[in-house]
């Protein structure tokens, strides 16, 4: 077991990976357990967080929330 918080979480991307590289194209649209969510959308949900986690790293300022206009 990998008891460090980075080599926990390359653990967890690694397996999600995996996850998402067996999902079939007609599963796509296929509905999960969060309500109102498909496989689709769950997943762009989880590639959605980790991009701001990157960049929160990397030190990239916080982007805009979805549907706003930045001024």
């Amino acid at each position: 077991m990998i008891a460090e918080p980075a080599g926990q979480l390359a653990q967890a991307i690694d397996a999600t990976g995996r996850l998402v590289a067996a999902v079939r194209d007609d599963q796509w649209p296929d509905p999960t357990p969060c309500p109102d969510w498909t496989v689709r959308d769950l997943v762009s949900h989880i590639v959605t967080g980790n991009r701001m986690f990157a960049g929160i790293l990397r030190g990239d300022p916080p982007a805009a929330p979805a549907g706003s206009s930045a001024a």
